[in-house]
């Protein structure tokens, strides 16, 4: 990916207004290409550098194929294959237990001097077999004498609803979960929601983004988290 691709996350609404705002004639007609080829809810679509659409992927696809599916998308377009996505979804196959390659893991350092972060993300339907879940790995190690942890939580207007919780150290999240130290289920846009815990010593705390219950299958949406810690 940094060796091949210039990764960049962008608004649809947005797209309209870039290209109002520039006299570039290349990033106009990128703001074209990237509309005209984009599928609800999030879609991957690859620009080459001449500006040829080389093809594009919707997350509800990726999704079901998995991480192996998304690479080989990426390394058929190096190849100089097209690659059309219908946005049409793809018959997932199940298994047993969370595929560990569909949790993705974040780092984040909290500290005194730097006490503040701000998260943001995509929540996605969690399909049978399939983990689904983003963790933030939280550490909190520099506050020696504890404090107590805050996250504000708010969804994007997309049909996902969220689900968050937060743990303490040592869960893989690939068998029996424990009680979260703190959590929030069906977190909705324009209904924002904040965790608080406190804790004695600093550690490395897991911050669990997921799809909230009863999300209907094939959905997502973006997600923003604003950490911080306040010291004892």
């Amino acid at each position: 990916m940094q060796n091949d691709f210039i990764n960049c996350w962008l608004l649809a609404k947005d797209l309209p207004r870039i290209a109002k705002a520039t006299e570039d004639p290349d990033l106009q007609q990128l703001c074209s290409l990237v509309q005209d080829n984009y599928k609800y809810p999030v879609d991957t679509v690859l620009i080459s550098a001449d500006l040829e659409v080389l093809g594009h992927k919707n997350a509800n696809n990726a999704m079901g194929e998995g991480p192996r599916g998304y690479v080989a998308f990426l390394q058929g377009a190096l190849d100089g294959e097209v690659a059309v996505d219908d946005g049409a979804a793809r018959p997932v196959e199940h298994q047993h237990g969370p595929d560990p390659e569909t949790v993705k893991r974040r780092e984040v350092s909290l500290t005194p001097a730097a006490p503040h972060a701000h998260l943001l993300d995509v929540i996605h339907h969690s399909l049978p077999g399939m983990g689904g879940l983003t963790v933030f790995q939280l550490d909190t190690s520099a506050f020696v004498d504890g404090g107590t942890l805050h996250i504000s939580l708010a969804v994007g207007s997309g049909p996902a609803e969220g689900s968050f919780a937060l743990f303490g150290e040592g869960q893989d999240f690939m068998g029996q979960v424990p009680r979260p130290l703190a959590d929030a289920h069906q977190v909705a846009f324009g209904e924002p929601q904040v965790l608080h815990h406190t804790f004695a010593r600093g550690q490395v705390f897991q911050f669990v983004a997921a799809s909230g219950p009863g999300t209907p299958p094939g959905t997502a949406n973006a997600f923003s988290a604003t950490v911080s810690v306040t010291g004892n």
